[in-house]
């Protein structure tokens, strides 16, 4: 599908750049998407009901994302189907690669051509553009300039809590990378005072189990990951989601992220966040499948 940048029926909206401080990569991330016209959220993969008008949407945003930020569309990398939340981690040069069919990016593959799942991705390569999507899920963007390996980590509560920032850092060590050497950016989520989060007695049990499971039930009783939701805080959440928002603590999702990103051993100085929250400042209503990517340039 091509798209013609000029035609005046086609509206970019905004990209914020990560890492401009180094020549050998180049990130990205993003909100809604460039059409008008485009009842689905953007970067919304179609599903085995689509009509096509949500693949027709997705294509022609993401050819349009590329060539507007000078990407190659055709190698950017997703799994095949929803994210798993699962914490696993990939490195992109282990496995083979070939074409989604229904979204037309790179997407793993096993030796018996069954469909790879991750939450996060690494690299040493420049052929591949590694891409993320998320509803108000932080991402985290890794990079190591020394080495020149490039992460991306799909990075909500579940993987965190997961181990994804293990997992991913782990990932790049093993692909030449230094913990001493690597720097993150987190994008913005939903944001720490937003993420309301059914805390103690309120919590579901298959909530719960996460924690459990994962061996992290030290963040159960961890108080000082939890924010109490302000008047302020509730009333501007509710205006930006257009319905009332219960009082309750909040989940500090980028605040765990920063805290596991330095118990793996990445200086605190070369870690940095977004501070916005794509629910209610930059990208309001239109939170959902934001998309980040980043690619190591040649």
């Amino acid at each position: 599908m091509d798209v013609d940048l000029l035609d005046p029926g086609w509206k970019l909206n905004p990209t914020y750049p990560v890492f401009t401080e180094f020549e050998g990569v180049k990130g990205i991330f993003t909100g809604k998407g460039v059409d008008s016209a485009n009842d689905y959220f953007s970067f919304h993969r179609p599903g085995s009901t689509d009509d096509g008008r949500t693949r027709a949407n997705f294509l022609t945003n993401i050819q349009h994302l590329g060539r507007s930020n000078r990407f190659d569309p055709g190698k950017i990398t997703m799994p095949n189907g929803t994210w798993p939340h699962s914490g696993h981690t990939i490195k992109a040069e282990e496995h083979q690669w070939v074409t989604n069919p229904k979204i037309d990016v790179l997407m793993p593959i096993t030796a018996d051509n069954q469909p790879i799942t991750y939450d996060a991705i690494v690299t040493k390569s420049p052929e591949f553009i590694l891409a993320v999507q998320g509803a108000d899920c932080p991402a985290i963007f890794f990079y190591d300039p020394d080495s020149r390996v490039i992460g991306l980590a799909h990075a909500g509560w579940k993987p965190l809590v997961r181990g994804v920032v293990r997992h991913t850092v782990d990932a790049m060590v093993e692909l030449g990378a230094k913990m001493e050497t690597i720097h993150a950016f987190t994008s913005p989520g939903s944001g720490d005072r937003y993420t309301l989060f059914q805390w103690d007695d309120s919590m579901e049990e298959e909530v719960r189990s996460v924690f459990v499971e994962a061996g992290r039930d030290d963040l159960l009783v961890d108080k000082s990951l939890r924010h109490e939701m302000t008047e302020e805080d509730r009333a501007t959440l509710s205006r930006a989601l257009g319905r009332n928002v219960p009082q309750g603590n909040t989940f500090k999702i980028s605040e765990l992220a920063i805290r596991e990103l330095q118990s793996r051993g990445l200086l605190r100085s070369r870690i940095s966040q977004g501070t916005h929250s794509c629910l209610v400042d930059q990208y309001p209503n239109t939170a959902y499948c934001i998309l980040t990517m980043v690619e190591r340039l040649k």
